[in-house]
C-alpha cells in the first residue's frame, strides 16, 4: 500500500475509496529536515519510455534545511529543466510535470505492453500502452501526470523505497539515493511497486539499481581521472546500459558493479573549496508585489565544490525568497537576504519594501496632487471624471469617462513598466468620452496580449495662456481577458468519477469549472484554481447512469477583481 499512499497523497487520479480515508492521514505528516551535511545521489529516469535519463546519476551535497523537494529543485535547475508542481518546499511538495522532457521518440518496453489491462467493476478501464510517438501526450514536450495514460505521473524512491508522503515529508542524509521515476502505466507497477486495489497490477520485478547508480554518479564526478584507469570506461558504458535496462536482472547489475575495476583508485582532485560567494545586488528597493532573482558567483570560478547555496529571509513576512533566489515583495519594511553555502560562507542583500505610489497602483488621485495644488481658475476639487471600463476583450480595453465642462479635451495614458513613466497614446477633443485602447502605441505598436494587466490613466486639460493646465487625472487598472478555454477531454474514470483535461491558457490566474446535469439545465460551479499550472480535474460523486456536462473558463485576477475568459464548448460524459 505505501505507493499507493505516495500517488494518492497529492495525484489527481484517487482510484479506490479506501484512498480517501489515508489522505486525511497523509496531511498531517511533518517535514523532516536533513540531518546534517553530506552527499546524495540523485537521477530522474524516463525507463518506462524507453528514452533513457533526464538526468544522469550525480552527487549533491546536502545544504542545511535540505529535504527530498528542495534537492529536487536544484538538481532540476542545474540541469536547465523547470517544471510545475503543487505544495511547497515544506508541505505537500508534488511533481506534476517537468517541462521539455519528453523527447517525443517512444521505446516503450515490451515487459510493459505485455502488463495485464486495468478491470474495474467487471470492465476493461485501461490497457497497457503501445505508443511510438508523442500523439497519446497533449501536453508534448512536457512529461507529467496523465501523459499517455490516466495512470502516468512521476514517483520517486529513497534507498529503494517508495515513501508515503510527497518530497516535502521525507528527510535526506549522507549516502541516500533518491532516483525520480517516470511510471507510465499501473501507478508504478511499471517500476516496480505492487498497486494494491479493487484490480490488483501485477508489479514488474525490477532490481535494486541504487549502488550501481550511486557508482556511476561517483565516476561521473572525476571522470576524466576515472576513465583513464584501465577497463574503467568499459565498465561504466556497461553499467549505464543495465541502469536504464527497465527490467534488468539482478544479476546482470551485481555483474555490472562488479566489473569495475577493484582496488583502483584514482587521484584525489585537486581541492578547491568555496571562499567567497557575491550577489549581483547588495541592496535593492521594491514595491509591494515585484519581485527580483538574485544571481550568485563564486570564488574561485574553477571550485571544485558545487556551485549551491541556500536562500532565507530575516523577514519573511516582508519578503520572502525561494530556493531560486526569487525575492518577492510582501509589505512595507526592510529584511536581509542571506545566500549561504554548505561550508558556511554567506553574503547577503538589503531589501527594502514601498508601499507602490498611486500613479503605480492605479488610485485615483484628484487634481490637486496631480498638479501639486495648481488648479485652473473656475475649477474645484468637485469635477469627477468617473473613469471606468465599460467593456474588455482579449485584444482591447474600452474606457469611458464622464464630461468635465471647463475641458478642452482629454488625453489617455499607459503605464509603461520600462520606462517607469506613462505614456500619451491619444490627445482627444473635448466632445469624445470615450476610447479603445488596441495598441500599446494607441495608433501603432504592438497588439494588446489577452490576459494581460494594463494601467491606463485620462486626463482632463484646459488651455491657459497657450499652455495646457490639467484639470483632473484618473487612473485606471485593468486586464484584457485570457483566450477561450479548451477541454481536451472528458471521460469516467469509474462509475462515480470523471476526469477533464484542458490546454493550458496563457498569462491567466486560474480555472473555474462549472458541471450540469443535463444538455440544457443550469450549470453550477464545482471548482476554482488558483493557478494556471493546474490542468486537469476529477469530479467525484456522479451518478453512473445520468449525463453530465463541463465547461471550463480561464480567468485574470486583478485586485480583487476577476475578469473571465470566454467559456469552452461544454463536452459530456
Amino acid at each position: 500500500m505505501e505507493r499507493k499512499k505516495c500517488k494518492g497523497y497529492s495525484y489527481k487520479i484517487v482510484f479506490w475509496s479506501v484512498v480517501i480515508a489515508v489522505l486525511s492521514v497523509f496531511g498531517q505528516v511533518r517535514p523532516v529536515w536533513a540531518e546534517g551535511l553530506g552527499t546524495v545521489t540523485v537521477s530522474v529516469e524516463k525507463f518506462t519510455l524507453g528514452q533513457g535519463y533526464l538526468v544522469e546519476p550525480c552527487q549533491v551535497e546536502l545544504q542545511e534545511s535540505d529535504n527530498a523537494a528542495t534537492v529536487l529543485d536544484w538538481v532540476l535547475r542545474e540541469h536547465g529543466f523547470t517544471y510545475s508542481s503543487e505544495g511547497s518546499f515544506s508541505d505537500s511538495f508534488y511533481l506534476q510535470s517537468i517541462h521539455e522532457a519528453d523527447s517525443g521518440v517512444l521505446n516503450i518496453p515490451r515487459c510493459i505492453s505485455e502488463m495485464a489491462p486495468i478491470q474495474i467493476n467487471g470492465e476493461t478501464w485501461d490497457w497497457p500502452p503501445t505508443n511510438q510517438t508523442h500523439s497519446g501526450n497533449v501536453e508534448f514536450p512536457a512529461l507529467g501526470e496523465f501523459a499517455y495514460t490516466s495512470q502516468a505521473g512521476w514517483m520517486y524512491c529513497v534507498n529503494g523505497k517508495f515513501p508515503s508522503v510527497g518530497f516535502s515529508g521525507v528527510s535526506l542524509k549522507d549516502g541516500d539515493v533518491m532516483r525520480v521515476q517516470f511510471t507510465l502505466y499501473g501507478l508504478g507497477a511499471d517500476i516496480g511497486e505492487q498497486y494494491i486495489g479493487e484490480s490488483a497490477i501485477r508489479a514488474i520485478p525490477v532490481a535494486d539499481k541504487d549502488r550501481l547508480t550511486e557508482k556511476v554518479a561517483k565516476i561521473r564526478a572525476n571522470q576524466q581521472e576515472w576513465f583513464a584507469v584501465e577497463g574503467c570506461r568499459d565498465a561504466y558504458n556497461n553499467a549505464m546500459q543495465v541502469l536504464q535496462t527497465l527490467d534488468s536482472s539482478q544479476e546482470e547489475v551485481n555483474a555490472a558493479l562488479a566489473a569495475f575495476p577493484s582496488g583502483k583508485t584514482v587521484p584525489p582532485m585537486e581541492s578547491r573549496p568555496i571562499t567567497k560567494i557575491v550577489l549581483d545586488k547588495s541592496d535593492i528597493q521594491l514595491e509591494k508585489g515585484q519581485s527580483y532573482t538574485l544571481s550568485v558567483s563564486y570564488e574561485p570560478d574553477n571550485t571544485t565544490e558545487t556551485k549551491r547555496v541556500a536562500f532565507s529571509s530575516s523577514r519573511q513576512d516582508i519578503a520572502s525568497v525561494d530556493t531560486s533566489g526569487k525575492i518577492t515583495a510582501k509589505a512595507e519594511g526592510s529584511t536581509i537576504i542571506t545566500a549561504r553555502t554548505a561550508n558556511g560562507i554567506t553574503a547577503q542583500c538589503n531589501v527594502k519594501v514601498m508601499i507602490p505610489s498611486a500613479a503605480a497602483t492605479g488610485e485615483k488621485k484628484d487634481d490637486a496632487e496631480q498638479n501639486n495644488g495648481d488648479r485652473p481658475s473656475g475649477t474645484t476639487a468637485a469635477v469627477k471624471l468617473d473613469l471606468k471600463i465599460s467593456k474588455t476583450a482579449t485584444t482591447s480595453i474600452t474606457l469611458k469617462w464622464s464630461r468635465v465642462p471647463e475641458a478642452d479635451g482629454y488625453k489617455v495614458y499607459r503605464y509603461d513598466a520600462t520606462k517607469k513613466k506613462y505614456v500619451l497614446l491619444k490627445t482627444l477633443t473635448s466632445s469624445k468620452r470615450s476610447y479603445v485602447f488596441k495598441r500599446l502605441k494607441g495608433t501603432g505598436g504592438s497588439k494588446l496580449m489577452p490576459g494581460t494587466v494594463y494601467k491606463l490613466r485620462v486626463t482632463a486639460y484646459a488651455v491657459k495662456d497657450e499652455k495646457a493646465k490639467t484639470i483632473k487625472t484618473e487612473t485606471v487598472q485593468t486586464a484584457t481577458k485570457p483566450i477561450k478555454a479548451v477541454i481536451n477531454k472528458v471521460e469516467r474514470r469509474s462509475s462515480a468519477k470523471a476526469r477533464l483535461a484542458w490546454k493550458k491558457v496563457s498569462n491567466c490566474s486560474g480555472y473555474e469549472i462549472y458541471m450540469s446535469a443535463g444538455k440544457n439545465g443550469k450549470y453550477k460551479k464545482v471548482k476554482t484554481f488558483t493557478s494556471n499550472k493546474a490542468l486537469s480535474y476529477t469530479k467525484a460523486g456522479l451518478n453512473k447512469n445520468k449525463t453530465y456536462y463541463f465547461k471550463i473558463r480561464a480567468y485574470k485576477k486583478v485586485g480583487g477583481k476577476k475578469i473571465n475568459g470566454a467559456f469552452s464548448t461544454p463536452k459530456s460524459v
